[in-house]
C-alpha cells in the first residue's frame, strides 16, 4: 500500500474545469463550550490530505445549475447538495441569472464519516464557479458565502494545507507546521456517524478543556507535527461511541495496539507514522477483520 497521489487544485481538460475537493483531517478537536446561538464553539487543527472528490464544471444545455452526481458513494442531487447551494448563492448574492452551467461531482470520498467531503465539495464549487466565469470573486465574498452554508467550509478555501480554526469553525488561521514528513492510514468503517446525535451526547468538563487546550499549545509551541498527531485528542470521542457503540468496537478491533484518532465526529479514525517509519509499518502491521465503507488507505498531507 502506498500513499495517494497528490492532485493540483484546478485541472483544464478542453473547455471544461475540474476542481479537485480533498479530504480533511482534524489533528487534534478540542470543544470550549455550547454557545448562545446552539452551536458548540470548538478549536481544531485541520489538515487537507491527498484523498480527493473531483467536481467537472462545464456549459449546460439549458438555463441554470445542473447537478449531477457520480462515484462510488451516493450524494443527493437536489437543493440539499451543498455544491448547488453554493452555486446558487453565489449569482444571487451577485444580482445575475444562473448561467447554463452543468456540475459533475464524483464522490471518491463518503460522508458522514468525519472527513469534510461535503464541505470541501462546497468550497470547490465557490472556487471553481469563480475561476469557470472569471468573477474575480474577492476573499471577503467567498468567505461570507462560505459562512452560510457550513462551518467547515472556509478551512476548505483558504490556501494553507493546515489551519486552527475556533469559533464554529468559520474563523481560520494558517499554521505553517512541517508535515511533509507525516503520512496517514484513515480507516472508514461500514457505518456514518450523524454529527448532531454525536453533539448531542456531548457532555463539557472545562477542567478536561483547559487541560487539552495547554497541551496542544505546547506542542504547537515546540513546532512539531509529530508531537501532534501523537497526542490523538478529539473530545468528541467519548460522545461518538456513547452515540454509535459500534464505533468503539471498531477502532478497538483496527487498532493493532495503537491507539486511533477519530477525524471530526466520525466515523473515521486514523493513525499516523513518519516516512521513514513507513517500510517497517507495511511490513508488520496486520489489519483483522477489516470491513469498510471507504477502506483503509495512505494519505499525505494536501500542498494547498
Amino acid at each position: 500500500m502506498e500513499p495517494m497521489p497528490h492532485k493540483e487544485k484546478y485541472e483544464y481538460q478542453g473547455s471544461c474545469l475540474v476542481v479537485n475537493a480533498p479530504a480533511k483531517l482534524n489533528l487534534f478537536l478540542l470543544i470550549a463550550g455550547k454557545r448562545s446561538d446552539g452551536f458548540h464553539e470548538i478549536d481544531t487543527l485541520m489538515t487537507k490530505v491527498s484523498w480527493y472528490d473531483s467536481l467537472r464544471l462545464e456549459e449546460g444545455s439549458s438555463p441554470g445549475i445542473e447537478l449531477e452526481c457520480r462515484g462510488r458513494f451516493w450524494a443527493p442531487e437536489d437543493e440539499s447538495n451543498l455544491v448547488l447551494k453554493a452555486g446558487k448563492l453565489i449569482f444571487s448574492e451577485l444580482g445575475l441569472s444562473e448561467p447554463n452551467l452543468k456540475i459533475t461531482l464524483t464522490k471518491n470520498i463518503p460522508a458522514g464519516t468525519g472527513l469534510g467531503s461535503a464541505s470541501s465539495d462546497c468550497a470547490a464549487a465557490i472556487d471553481g464557479i469563480d475561476s469557470f466565469f472569471s468573477l474575480n470573486l474577492s476573499s471577503e465574498f467567498k468567505h461570507s458565502a462560505a459562512c452560510k452554508l457550513g462551518s467547515d467550509i472556509p478551512f476548505f478555501l483558504q490556501a494553507s494545507p493546515a489551519a486552527r480554526c475556533t469559533g464554529r469553525g468559520e474563523k481560520v488561521q494558517a499554521v505553517d507546521l512541517p508535515l511533509s514528513d507525516i503520512v496517514f492510514q484513515i480507516f472508514v468503517p461500514d457505518f456514518t456517524c450523524s454529527t448532531a446525535k454525536v453533539y448531542s451526547k456531548y457532555k463539557h468538563s472545562e477542567k478536561e478543556y483547559e487541560e487539552k487546550l495547554s497541551e496542544v499549545n505546547y506542542a504547537l509551541k515546540q513546532g512539531y507535527a509529530e508531537k501532534i498527531c501523537r497526542l490523538g485528542i478529539n473530545m468528541l470521542e467519548r460522545a461518538c461511541f456513547k452515540a454509535f457503540p459500534e464505533a468503539e468496537e471498531f477502532a478497538e478491533m483496527q487498532n493493532n495496539g495503537e491507539k486511533l484518532a477519530l477525524s471530526g465526529s466520525g466515523s473515521a479514525f486514523y493513525r499516523f507514522f513518519t516516512i521513514n517509519k513507513l517500510e517497517n509499518y507495511k511490513k508488520n502491521a496486520k489489519i483483522k477483520n477489516y470491513s469498510a465503507l471507504g477502506g483503509s488507505r495512505l494519505v499525505s498531507s494536501n500542498s494547498w
